[in-house]
C-alpha cells in the first residue's frame, strides 16, 4: 500500500492541479513535464525543472491555461494532424478572463495549439464558451467538432501543417453518444433485448482507443443495463462484430461502476501485475491500448486484450 503526500504550501488553486494532473490523459502531463504548455512560467532549464516537486511544477505551468472539465467528454483522443499517432483534444480556461477553450497536444510533443479561450475561434465572432466536443465518424485526419453555448459549431481540420477552423453553417444536433455507439445501434449490433443505457457519471464517459489491436479506433462507454439497473462498460469494436459489456463479475474488486476514473494505457506501454508474491509480477507488453480502472485508495487495475477476450489485471493494491 502507497501514500501520496500533498504539499499543503500550494495555493487552492495549484492543489487543484495537482490532484487533477493525476487524472489526465498522459500527453497532458508530459507537455506539463516538457515545458512546452503555453503560459508555462516554471524554469525552461532542465535541470531545474527536474528537481522540482511534481506539485510546484504543475503550478508554475498553468499560470495562463489550466484544464477544466465542464465538458463531458472533457477530452477527446485521435489521429487529428494524420501522422499516426495518438493526439489528444482537451478543454481548458484562460484564468485572466475565465473563457474556456481547446488545446490540441499532438503525440510529437513539440508544441500545443490553442483555440478560444482569450480569443474567437473564428475572425470576426464572438468569444464563446466550449461545450461540447466530439469526433465524428468519418474523415482522415481526424477532425474535431467543437460546440458552443449558443448552439453554434466548428470544425477543426488538420492541412498543409495547421489546423484550420471552419463554420458549420448547417449544425447537426451534437452527439448524445460516440458516433461508433451510433453506428451499433443503427445496424442492430446493440442489443434490444438487454438495452445498454449510456450513463454520464464519468468524465469522460467514453473513451476512444485501439482496444483489441488491429490499428482502428474503437470504443469503450459508460452504460446501465436497464433490465438490472446495474453499471459497467460496454467496449464497441470498429469492426461493429460484437459487444463486449464489462460489468461486476468481470472486476476482481468491483463494482466497476465505483471507479473513480477510467483512462487509457497505451499500446506498448509494458505493465506489471501486482501480486503478494514477487516472483509473480512478470511485466508484459500491451498490444492495443488498455482500459485502467482506479478505485478511491491505492487500488487500481486494467482491462486488455488477449486471446479474443478482456482480462483484468491487478496493478496496485
Amino acid at each position: 500500500m502507497g501514500f501520496l503526500l500533498i504539499p499543503l504550501s500550494l495555493s487552492e488553486d495549484a492543489l487543484q492541479q495537482y490532484w487533477l494532473l493525476s487524472y489526465e490523459p498522459y500527453l497532458v502531463r508530459q507537455a506539463a513535464e516538457n515545458g512546452i504548455w503555453p503560459g508555462d512560467a516554471s524554469s525552461r532549464d532542465p535541470d531545474v525543472r527536474n528537481h522540482m516537486r511534481p506539485s510546484e511544477l504543475y503550478e508554475q505551468c498553468f499560470q495562463v491555461y489550466g484544464i477544466v472539465h465542464q465538458v463531458n467528454p472533457y477530452y477527446q483522443r485521435g489521429d487529428f494532424d494524420g501522422d499516426g499517432e495518438i493526439d489528444i483534444a482537451v478543454t481548458i480556461r484562460e484564468k485572466a478572463n475565465w473563457r474556456t477553450g481547446l488545446a490540441i497536444i499532438p503525440a510529437t510533443l513539440d508544441t500545443v495549439f490553442i483555440f478560444g479561450a482569450d480569443q474567437p475561434f473564428l475572425d470576426g465572432s464572438t468569444r464563446m464558451d466550449v461545450t461540447a466536443l466530439f469526433v465524428p465518424a468519418n474523415g482522415f485526419p481526424e477532425p474535431l467538432i467543437v460546440g458552443f453555448g449558443n448552439g453554434s459549431q466548428v470544425i477543426l481540420r488538420w492541412s498543409n501543417g495547421g489546423f484550420h477552423v471552419e463554420s458549420l453553417t448547417e449544425s447537426e444536433p451534437l452527439l448524445t453518444e460516440p458516433a461508433l455507439v451510433r453506428k451499433a445501434i443503427e445496424s442492430g449490433l446493440w442489443p434490444e433485448g438487454i438495452h445498454y443505457e449510456i450513463l454520464t457519471d464519468w468524465n469522460p464517459y467514453y473513451l476512444r482507443g485501439d482496444f483489441n489491436g488491429d490499428g482502428e479506433m474503437d470504443v469503450a462507454v459508460q452504460v446501465r443495463d436497464t433490465s438490472n439497473r446495474e453499471k459497467g462498460l460496454v467496449i464497441v469494436h470498429s469492426s461493429l462484430d460484437t459487444l463486449h459489456a464489462i460489468f461486476r463479475s468481470t472486476v476482481g474488486r468491483g463494482p466497476i461502476a465505483n471507479a473513480s476514473f477510467i483512462r487509457v494505457i497505451r499500446k506498448g506501454t509494458e505493465i506489471r501485475p501486482f501480486s503478494e508474491d514477487r516472483d509473480k509480477r512478470v511485466p508484459f507488453t500491451l498490444v492495443g491500448d488498455a482500459l485502467e480502472a482506479s478505485w478511491r485508495g491505492p487500488y487500481s487495475g486494467a482491462f486488455y486484450w488477449k486471446d479474443g477476450a478482456y482480462r483484468w489485471i491487478t496493478l496496485s493494491d
